[in-house]
């Protein structure tokens, strides 16, 4: 399994604590230890079935794009920073620090 995390529009470099926009990062899952594997599959789970927190108009905001490939196909969660399930939310604060450009 691949995780790629894209942050894409938004106002550019307003917040230096976010990835560089349109610079996808990736986690290759299979370098994971079996424990660490076991969580991100928990939290992906818990993210891909949160229901979506109410919706708040953010102009211009980023859109973070989490995509998964792996177990027979692809699939992909979004939201905007400011928008954020606190499952979605966990996810992204468990994944940052573990991507690679």
């Amino acid at each position: 399994m691949k995780i790629e995390v894209l942050l894409t529009g938004g106002l550019a470099g307003a917040d230096r604590s976010r990835p560089r926009q349109n610079v996808p990062l990736t986690l290759d899952c299979e370098t994971l230890p079996t424990r660490e594997r076991a969580e991100l599959t928990r939290l992906l789970e818990r993210a891909a079935q949160a229901p979506p927190p109410p919706e708040r108009v953010l102009p211009d905001a980023a859109t973070y794009r989490i995509t998964v490939h792996g177990g027979g196909g692809v699939r992909s969660l979004s939201a905007t920073p400011g928008n954020l399930s606190p499952e979605l939310s966990d996810l992204l604060a468990w994944l940052m620090p573990r991507l690679s450009r």
